[in-house]
């Protein structure tokens, strides 16, 4: 079972598991959410406030928030692997090269977990929920947001690490012998990628802000989580732009370089 899966990241091995095809295992992810919801509204004894809008507007932002990522992870990673594939004709690309080797992408799982544990302790960190008073009245309540809240939070944190390790992977296959002709740019892809990526990251604080009250926005830890992740979204942007920019700029240079020497020639 682990050489089936070894190809896939953390959470591509998780939504295999469902045995279903993506989208569907999201839906029975978020009905599943969903109805742990109900259930520990049940037991907490305060069903009638499931039709109050405060009430949904306090716990529905961590469920949404892992559709979300779950929903916009099969878009993001085929983003990146078109940036990748289309540097693969502009390299010489012999048998068991170091080129040829660096075009797959290989999952380093205790990174990725890492990175998953690294996003709950964050917003453990932040929200400090053991000093939550009103967990003692609504435990069920409190053990659901503090599970869903850690578990969005961790998934975030593994789809940053992801696409910071396939922009690296970007800035490794620019700096080859790349063969570009630079009036048939083939690395259009790779901007393509860079904005379609960090509109998908925009999409989930954006999608966020309907779950938060002029208040909590305006507490350290609201503005903390949200500088955060403008900062994540510009560096990946900036770290998979700087790979076409570097690989336009050798041909550049060496378009330069040729033209140069026929004008001393002639």
């Amino acid at each position: 079972m682990a050489e089936e899966y070894r190809a896939y990241t953390l959470l591509g091995t998780i939504m295999k598991q469902f045995r279903l095809p993506w989208y569907w295992a999201t839906a029975v992810v978020t009905a599943v959410l969903l109805l742990f919801l109900i259930l520990a509204t049940f037991l907490d004894g305060v069903l009638p406030s499931l039709s109050q809008w405060a009430f949904w507007r306090q716990l529905l932002n961590s469920p949404v928030m892992i559709t979300y990522i779950l929903a916009v992870y099969p878009f993001i990673w085929r983003l990146w692997e078109g940036a990748v594939q289309s540097f693969q004709p502009l390299l010489p690309l012999e048998e068991g090269s170091f080129n040829k080797r660096i075009l797959v992408y290989v999952p380093n799982r205790r990174w990725e977990w890492a990175a998953v544990i690294a996003g709950a302790v964050f917003w453990l960190s932040l929200e400090q929920p053991w000093s939550w008073t009103w967990g003692v009245d609504a435990l069920w309540l409190y053990v659901y947001i503090l599970i869903s809240s850690s578990l969005s939070f961790g998934l975030l944190a593994l789809i940053i690490y992801t696409s910071l390790a396939r922009a690296r992977q970007l800035t490794q296959l620019s700096r080859q012998n790349i063969e570009m002709n630079l009036f048939d740019p083939e690395l259009i892809p790779v901007g393509f990628s860079s904005l379609g990526v960090s509109l998908a990251f925009i999409g989930g604080p954006s999608l966020s802000l309907v779950f938060q009250t002029r208040e909590s926005l305006q507490t350290w830890s609201s503005i903390t989580i949200y500088a955060t992740l403008v900062l994540a979204i510009l560096l990946i942007f900036l770290l998979s732009m700087w790979s076409t920019h570097t690989a336009m700029t050798k041909a550049k240079n060496h378009e330069l370089a040729l033209v140069r020497q026929h004008l001393a020639t002639a």
